[in-house]
Parts: structure tokens; sequence; C-alpha cells
């Protein structure tokens, strides 16, 4: 009997596009900029590194309970794409305020470019 490819069982796993790795990635670098951001805003020391543990956690709270793939309070993909994307303008907002404007333009057209290209598996 000749070697056959097994076929792909519920517990395959997905196939990762460069759309979903670049999404993955706008995401990381969307908790490293909002510390950043954090930290400039609070002027360093102290303030500076609770503000940005704060940013960091009230937005990995937000996006674990209503963005993240195996939350059971998911959105929709359209209004999870728009509650994405104005998750993007504040990250991006702050970091204007920390100074840091080229940041945030980059950060915000880059990330809602992946998250509106990016198909997910329904």
């Amino acid at each position: 009997m000749p070697d056959e490819p097994a076929a792909p069982g519920p517990s395959a796993a997905p196939s990762l596009g460069p759309l979903a790795i670049l999404a993955f990635v706008a995401e990381l670098a969307m908790l490293v900029l909002l510390a950043v951001a954090g930290w400039r805003i609070g002027g360093g020391g102290l303030w500076g590194a609770l503000l940005a543990v704060a940013f960091v956690l009230v937005v990995v709270a937000v996006w674990g309970r209503w963005m993240a793939p195996r939350s059971k309070q998911r959105l929709a993909r359209g209004p999870r794409l728009a509650a994405q994307v104005g998750v993007f303008v504040v990250v991006a907002a702050l970091l204007v305020v920390a100074g840091l404007p080229w940041w945030g333009v980059g950060f915000l057209v880059v990330a809602t470019a992946a998250f509106a290209a990016h198909r997910e598996p329904a």
C-alpha cells in the first residue's frame, strides 16, 4: 500500500500565512508600544512604570475578552475589526502624546492593514 499523507483532522495545526504572522507581530508591537508610551507619558521612574503596566493590562483585558480567538465572548468579524481599529487608534494617539507621532502613524497603518486583510478561519 503506498504511503499516503494523512488527511488533516480536527487536531491539525492551522496553516499560518504571512498576513496571520504580520497580524500577530502587530499585536506584540502594540503591547511594546503601549508600554513605551506609558513610560514616556509618566515621565519614567515609578509613575512611568505604573502607567506602562496599566496601559498594557487594560488592552490585554479588552483584547482577551472580545477579540482573542478562544474568547467565549468574541465579537463577530465586522464589529471585531472595528474594535481592533479603535484600539489601534487609541495606541496611536497615546504614541503621539508620548512624542512619538511617526511610530503612532506607522503602527496604525500597518496594524489596520494587517488585520483588515487577514481572514481568519470560521
